[in-house]
């Protein structure tokens, strides 16, 4: 290839915070869906037990998809240089030979 481009802290944090954002995003959306299928649900459950069963299923579902969300972006927050600034350097050099 050639060589490597500089990537300023500015382009880093922004593809960081977009990344953040989808995170948010992802979390709002499972969460939505969640609850929409838990109210279809309970509306076909019989008795108080079963109703108790599929709330708890869906808060430990949802709890611990929301927990992988959170260590996805502890990790983005960790290492975003390693992780964004080879892509953004491989980006910026397509861009250069296009």
């Amino acid at each position: 290839m050639g060589s490597k481009m500089k990537v300023s802290e500015a382009e880093i944090q922004k593809v960081y915070h977009r990344d953040c954002i989808l995170l948010a995003g992802f979390a709002i959306f499972m969460w939505c869906i969640l609850s929409t299928i838990l109210r279809q649900a309970l509306q076909v459950a019989g008795d108080s037990t079963t109703r108790t069963i599929m709330i708890c299923i869906a808060l430990v579902t949802g709890s611990a998809l929301s927990l992988g969300l959170f260590a996805v972006y502890r990790h983005l927050k960790r290492n975003k240089d390693v992780i964004y600034k080879e892509d953004l350097e491989n980006l910026k050099l397509q861009k250069k030979d296009a």
